[in-house]
């Protein structure tokens, strides 16, 4: 469930953040993106890509002068060997 203040509907605060008239906390912000799985960046409208990306990727900066096409098929790909290589 999508954690939001106790005080308030939920359908009541995500109405307030979607027609802009309150902003969202930090840490609401982070939570609604988690629930989603997509990036801050994303529900900023500051980036095309859903996902927060691959970070090892990210971080080490792999990529980074590729084009946004390119780096969406790194993500996939890096994602797909995440899948074949996770422990059950």
């Amino acid at each position: 469930m999508l954690p939001l203040p106790p005080n308030r509907s939920r359908t009541r605060s995500l109405l307030f953040y979607e027609n802009g008239h309150r902003q969202p906390s930090q840490e609401i912000l982070v939570a609604i993106a988690t629930y989603f799985n997509v990036s801050v960046d994303y529900l900023l409208g500051l980036t095309d890509v859903r996902g927060p990306g691959p970070l090892v990727l990210r971080d080490a900066g792999i990529g980074a002068d590729l084009p946004e096409e390119a780096k969406k098929q790194l993500e996939t790909y890096a994602e797909f060997l995440k899948e074949k290589y996770k422990k059950d």
